[in-house]
């Protein structure tokens, strides 16, 4: 039975993390504040992915979760909210794990779910039997809201950038980003089975700067520093590597400056999704079946079809082939045609 626009004063919507599943969750939440322009929407997310939120205008509170302490602790801070807010007239669960069951229990008059598709996910791993037609996660996180009478729009993610940070970059990428758009490079990924080889980037990198005179910046976290070095020093002068010193706001911001992104299935590929980059994404070990492709931007996927893709749905620390053809076989000159394209 669909809810009144009256009816729902309050809304709280759990998605923990990771950054993109965090990122892919925005529309719903600005779906929620289209149909109920006046409730009370909060969100609970990892503290680590809670600058998604900081800015974000449709939202009244962002819960933080400590996620590297107990699930229990989850169970104080639903105390807590209960004292503050009392029971949510719907709680929309977008995690679906035990952490978010501790944080609801007993918090919401309903509680809506998405769906996880987790027998599809074992299909396409174990058997690769793939459905007909790919369900976005957008998608789904939409359809967990159809019983409020919530409706998407055609738009896509969002990340609200504050207005008063000025980002302080070190001359040479200043210099970068002020002469001309660079291509952006986001050569890491959590998991090693959705990392692109170290090598075929340095030789993109140096085909566009020969082709294009292009400048290259790399983009990643503290755990991509090494892997950034690496390519900066085998590229020279006309990479710029950034990783490991720019927080989220800050990466978005370098985007923003760039003309496209070259990508691995990551964080970094809806961070640019968000800012409305054209993004080239290589797929390895995940496929695009999984729902988490770059969403309502100008997108080109380059991967290599194998018949033992997929072999998980997150990522592996290795090929459990030992060969790892799905990335070795995405030649640079494969993701070049695709760059040339997209700039065109």
């Amino acid at each position: 039975m669909k809810q009144s626009v009256h009816s729902v004063s309050s809304i709280l919507l759990i998605r923990l993390s990771s950054m993109g599943d965090v990122l892919l969750a925005t529309p719903a939440v600005r779906a929620l504040r289209n149909t109920f322009p006046h409730a009370q929407i909060d969100v609970a997310v990892a503290k680590k992915f809670a600058e998604v939120w900081k800015h974000n205008p449709h939202i009244n509170t962002v819960v933080e979760i400590d996620t590297s302490e107990s699930v229990l602790g989850s169970t104080e801070i639903r105390k807590q909210l209960f004292k503050t807010v009392g029971r949510y007239d719907v709680i929309v669960d977008c995690q679906r794990n035990l952490r978010s069951w501790f944080l609801r229990r007993g918090l919401a008059k309903q509680t809506l779910f998405y769906e996880k598709f987790r027998a599809e996910k074992m299909g396409m791993v174990g058997k690769k039997v793939f459905p007909e037609r790919m369900t976005h996660v957008v998608t789904r996180y939409y359809n967990a809201l159809l019983p409020l009478g919530v409706q998407p729009d055609e738009l896509g993610l969002e990340l609200w950038l504050p207005e008063e940070q000025q980002t302080e970059y070190p001359p040479s990428l200043w210099q970068m980003l002020t002469a001309h758009a660079p291509v952006a490079f986001a050569p890491g990924a959590r998991h090693a089975t959705k990392r692109w080889p170290a090598e075929y980037f340095v030789q993109l990198a140096k085909k566009l700067h020969t082709t294009y005179n292009t400048s290259v910046v790399l983009l990643g976290g503290t755990d991509d520093k090494e892997l950034c070095k690496h390519i900066a020093q085998e590229c020279g002068e006309f990479v710029t590597d950034s990783s490991g010193a720019s927080s989220l706001y800050q990466t978005a911001r370098l985007l923003d400056s760039c003309s496209l992104l070259v990508t691995n299935d990551s964080g970094v590929m809806h961070i640019a999704a968000a800012r409305q980059i054209p993004t080239v994404a290589i797929f390895g070990s995940t496929v695009q079946h999984f729902g988490f492709t770059p969403y309502k931007v100008r997108n080109t996927i380059v991967e290599q079809q194998l018949p033992c893709r997929p072999c998980t749905h997150i990522g592996k620390s290795e090929c459990p082939l030992g060969h790892f053809n799905c990335m070795k076989q995405v030649l640079p000159e494969q993701v070049y045609l695709a760059v040339t394209e997209m700039l065109a």
